[in-house]
Formats: structure tokens, sequence, C-alpha cells
């Protein structure tokens, strides 16, 4: 049984069930999520992190003594990222750097390979934070004489719809526009700075 870490303050700590699940990525199987690049894949990471941009309220960020962007639209608030969301970006942006052909991303070499150590290192830092304790196990395979780990591995799992569920409710639809304008430099995102 999960016992959730009360010290954390979060507004989307509401959102929050556990579910058992068995967490399955063999070696020669295959995933929505992997493989020579497609649209299908493309648009699968794009799911994951559709509602990344998230609006929270003054007393939201208070409770965690932080200051944010704030949005400058009728809703007001201020803008946040659930750090899930960052931590997919940064898996799908090694994977994009994986077929960097494919992808031609419009930054020099050296502010992608910059972005990709960040990622490296973030999700370093993150996968030692949570630091899964959960056995992994080992089996024989025909014609293998070395054991063969046994991906398959039983978890407690946040629920990922309840979560996206949260996120989707409070989420900022665009940036592009004033909704994000800089004090001194102007709006952030405008329509030709899209690439």
């Amino acid at each position: 049984m999960h016992v959730a870490n009360l010290s954390i303050v979060t507004p989307a700590q509401g959102a929050i069930s556990w579910e058992t699940m068995f967490l399955d990525a063999p070696l020669k199987g295959s995933s929505i999520y992997v493989g020579d690049p497609k649209p299908e894949i493309d648009d699968a990471w794009g799911d994951l992190v559709r509602y990344a941009n998230t609006r929270v309220q003054a007393e939201d960020l208070e409770r965690i003594n932080r200051t944010s962007v704030p949005l400058n639209d009728a809703e007001g608030g201020f803008l946040v990222n659930l750090n899930v969301f960052h931590h997919l970006h940064c898996l799908n942006k090694i994977r994009k750097q994986l077929y960097n052909d494919y992808y031609q991303d419009w930054h020099s070499p050296s502010a992608q390979l910059e972005h990709v150590n960040h990622c490296i290192e973030y999700l370093r830092q993150v996968v030692m934070c949570n630091a899964d304790i959960t056995m992994q196990t080992f089996d024989w395979i025909d014609d293998y004489r070395r054991p063969w780990p046994n991906f398959k591995i039983q978890h407690e799992c946040k629920n990922w719809d309840a979560l996206t569920d949260w996120a989707k409710e409070h989420s900022v639809p665009s940036l592009i526009g004033p909704i994000i304008t800089h004090p001194v430099l102007g709006v952030s995102w405008r329509e030709d700075d899209i690439h």
C-alpha cells in the first residue's frame, strides 16, 4: 500500500488515486510510443503532454512559497506544469534525438545537445528520487544461457486517466498571443515564432 507524501503540496493532489497494474516493456515488444518515426507515434506522444500547460491560482503558489508567470486572459491565474509532463517531454526529446535526421530540429546542434543533456540529467534525478524498489525477476529462455529479465512487473501507480482529467480541467489551451507576456520583451509566443 502506498502512503502519499503529504509534505509536497500540489492542487492536483485531490485527483490522485492509486491502482495496481503490471508495467510491461519486453525487449522485443512493441508500443505506440516507440519505433521508427511515424505520425501515429508523434500523435501518441503529443496526447501524453496535451494538457501540460496548467492554470493555478495565487493561493496554490503561496502554499509552496513560489511565484510563476501570470496568465493574461479573462480567467487569470498563473502558469505551471505538473512535473510528469516535463518528464514525458524529456523522454520524447531524447526519442526524437535518436532520429534527428527525421525530425530536423531547428535549434543548433549544440542547443539540441544541451537540451538532451538537461533531459538526461533531470530524468536521472527523478528516477533516483522515486527509487522504484519493486523486484524484477528473471527467467530461463530457450537458446539463451543467461538469466533473462522479466519486465512484466506489478506496480502501485497513480491513475493516469484521473490525473489527465484534472490537468485537462485546469489546462491552458494555448500560449500563443498575449496570454503570456514578458514585462519588458513583450508577447512570449507569437504566431510567427512557432516552428
